[in-house]
């Protein structure tokens, strides 16, 4: 099975949404990390299943939150680039590729 790698900023994407969650409401930061961790099966499943958004980007959303992953083959893994919110700038994400 093809492996998922999360860049050291997508990972801090998710610490930072994580904890934004957590400040909301008990569990949701669970809960968002359940619904990535199900998207990322998703993705290793079907790498090329979501959209080509920029170049060689793809996007899979979230279902509950308004994130989406931003990822790209790269040899023989998928590498995560951002894990960002919908509100965010494209900048974002574009200059880690």
């Amino acid at each position: 099975m093809i492996r998922i790698r999360l860049s050291s900023a997508a990972s801090e994407d998710v610490r930072e949404a994580q904890a934004w969650y957590a400040g909301q409401a008990t569990g949701l930061d669970l809960e968002f990390r359940r619904e990535l961790d199900r998207v990322l099966e998703r993705i290793r499943t079907y790498p090329a299943g979501f959209p080509q958004i920029h170049r060689s980007i793809r996007r899979a959303n979230l279902r509950r939150f308004p994130y989406g992953v931003f990822y790209v083959r790269r040899d023989d893994h998928l590498f995560v680039l951002a894990v960002a919110h919908h509100a965010r700038s494209p900048s974002h994400w574009k200059r880690r590729l």
